[in-house]
């Protein structure tokens, strides 16, 4: 937080979001909502903007 306002940042990226969120779930909404709360309380309090970065696996389905 003291680094965000230091350089007074408009923008915080997290790419990806896995790697501030290991071993989660992402599938269940509910989840997702108790991991994002304190960063949503942290970016309003700032006043920045957030962009989450979340990458799909890259493996094929099998019938590929």
């Amino acid at each position: 937080m003291r680094t965000l306002e230091r350089v007074k940042a408009k923008l915080l990226v997290i790419d990806p979001v896995t790697a501030v969120f290991s071993g989660k779930d992402f599938y269940k909404d509910s989840e997702v909502r108790k991991m994002i709360a304190p960063m949503h309380y942290l970016i309003e309090e700032l006043h920045v903007c957030c962009l989450i970065v979340r990458h799909l696996t890259k493996t094929r389905p099998d019938n590929e």
